[in-house]
């Protein structure tokens, strides 16, 4: 084997072994990190699935036409967490 199909033999066992293990968490009934946050009010509220999203994550899901002045709102259930702005 060249070590470029042994590289690619170790990324898909990776894989697979990341798949089964977010089936077990799910099963279990851990928080995978599978959801996103959502717009939700008219896109000037953003909803957060957890307090461990990353700001990544919240910041991808604001469309770039939502990126105003006054920021948008972020809420984890009914707990207002913070404000995302952009310069």
């Amino acid at each position: 084997m060249s070590e470029a199909e042994l590289l690619q033999e170790i990324a898909d066992r990776a894989r697979r072994t990341e798949t089964r293990l977010t089936k077990l968490a799910l099963h279990m009934g851990v928080d995978a990190g599978g959801e996103k946050p959502q717009l939700t009010k008219g896109g000037t509220r953003l909803q957060v699935p957890t307090r461990k999203v990353s700001l990544d994550d919240m910041m991808a899901a604001v469309p770039a036409f939502r990126r105003n002045d006054h920021g948008i709102d972020v809420y984890y259930g009914d707990d207002y967490v913070c404000t995302l702005s952009w310069p």
